[in-house]
């Protein structure tokens, strides 16, 4: 065989061979911070993952909360402006209930696989 022939044949099989990993071998890769990416049932998810999701999802600076029963939760966001609001937070399989009541008003934000719903009720 001629060295040309060898080359041929190694590219061939090197080509053919490829990266080749046997199936199965995936591990998905979680975000920083315990986040899920998406949820089948918002309900599976723990405090840390809840907070984090509704934190990246409604866009403020930082979210606080301790149990309050079954599938709710009461604490506060901090806005990117500082400010400091009470939310209750009610979870659901395919939703996640944010309010917030002030004596100005309240604001209620849906969170669902397809994105966030806003309601703004002013006194």
């Amino acid at each position: 065989m001629t060295v040309r022939t060898r080359l041929m044949l190694f590219a061939i099989l090197a080509i053919s061979a490829g990266c080749n990993r046997p199936s199965g071998t995936f591990t998905p890769v979680t975000p920083s911070g315990g986040a899920a990416p998406a949820a089948s049932d918002y309900r599976a998810m723990n405090m840390v993952q809840l907070q984090a999701l509704i934190k990246q999802k409604i866009g403020v600076d930082d979210v606080t909360l301790t149990p309050k029963g079954q599938d709710a939760y009461s604490g506060t966001l901090k806005h990117l402006d500082g400010t400091v609001l009470p939310v209750e937070v009610t979870v659901e399989a395919q939703r996640i209930v944010c309010e917030t009541k002030t004596p100005a008003g309240s604001t209620r934000q849906i969170i669902t696989p397809q994105g966030v719903n806003s309601d703004l009720n002013v006194k």
